[in-house]
């Protein structure tokens, strides 16, 4: 009966490695599977790249041409006035490629970035950026992902478009005018040349 009871009361101990093995490997596929997630997702109502042709009937259309510095100033003061109040930070500059530099949050931390890309004029006379390098300090993540988090997380235009697959901004200007009805669509930027040249369209009952 003793040796029953002994039986009985012996207990086969935790194996508290196991345990912690298994609830690690549980975490490296949650954070796995989110992972992925974010890979894939696109930035909401930011898919669309506008291929409607500019309509310059019953408009005035000059030429102007700007040099990089000019354009670098008047998108910055642009910036500072659509996210005033808010705590995004971020701006641009034009060299030899475009640059976008600023920061967004990953797991929580700031995460500065560069991004630089090469402009091309499309077109229906947009403009659209395609991303050739991208400088996360210590990070390598792909450009596609800081991408999809950077339109996610940063005060965009509505006619401004991220699309982090195919790794490209297009600014769709057919879609942007001012209050007075005036809009604008891009003829040639060369950066290397600092040749940049966009039309001006004012549309006819401004200068009656």
């Amino acid at each position: 009966m003793e040796e029953k009871r002994a039986k009985k009361q012996t207990k086969a101990p935790i194996n508290y490695w196991k345990w912690a093995f298994l609830t690690l490997a549980a975490v490296l596929l949650g954070a796995g599977i989110w992972l992925v997630q974010q890979l894939q997702v696109q930035p909401a109502g930011q898919e669309i790249v506008n291929e409607t042709a500019v309509d310059t009937s019953d408009v005035m259309t000059f030429s102007v041409s700007a040099r990089k510095e000019e354009v670098t100033q008047l998108m910055n003061q642009y910036i500072e006035e659509e996210v005033a109040g808010s705590n995004v930070n971020y701006e641009v500059l034009l060299d030899e490629t475009f640059q976008l530099a600023g920061s967004f949050q990953l797991f929580g931390f700031e995460v500065p970035f560069n991004l630089f890309m090469d402009p091309y004029v499309t077109e229906n006379g947009n403009i659209q950026l395609k991303a050739n390098e991208l400088s996360l300090g210590r990070l390598n993540l792909p450009i596609s992902f800081a991408m999809n988090q950077i339109g996610s997380q940063l005060s965009i235009p509505d006619w401004v478009v991220i699309n982090g697959e195919n790794e490209t901004i297009t600014f769709n200007l057919n879609e942007f005018q001012l209050e007075s009805g005036m809009f604008f669509s891009a003829e040639r930027i060369d950066l290397v040349e600092n040749d940049i040249l966009v039309n001006v369209h004012v549309p006819a009952s401004t200068n009656e």
